[in-house]
């Protein structure tokens, strides 16, 4: 028998796909109509006490990571910093909801500031109103 090294991350992603297939076969076994569903959430649950605790929505990425407003350069540098402590698809969901959240508030930035020209210009010399 080989004595194989591995390190933390190597583990961490086993157990994490341990856990993914525990989850798969609940969501099979639940429309299937079988009864192996508590034995799998245990065995989850069992896992899952192995794995390192996950990262809040606030921690997922900072400010700096935003400022590329590019979804996929966002990602890989959240995906990168998180070190395996948050699942892909909470990563993605939070990135979407973070560029689309950012979009609307530079949309109405520039609305605003679009706007505030035009109606300065409007009160110093109203003759332009009538044509």
């Amino acid at each position: 028998m080989k004595n194989i090294k591995i390190n933390d991350e190597e583990v961490v992603k086993v157990l994490r796909s341990e856990v993914k297939k525990r989850k798969e076969s609940i969501e099979s076994f639940e429309k299937g109509g079988r009864q192996e569903i508590e034995k799998e959430q245990r065995e989850m649950t069992l896992i899952e006490q192995y794995l390192p605790t996950k990262m809040s929505d606030k921690e997922l990425f900072n400010k700096d990571t935003l400022e590329d407003k590019n979804f996929g350069v966002v990602m890989k540098a959240t995906v990168v910093t998180t070190n395996g402590q948050a699942d892909g698809k909470r990563i993605s969901a939070a990135v979407k909801k973070a560029l689309e959240t950012l979009g609307k508030e530079e949309s109405s930035l520039q609305t605003t500031q679009q706007e505030q020209p035009f109606a300065k210009h409007i009160r110093r010399e109203p003759r332009y109103l009538c044509l």
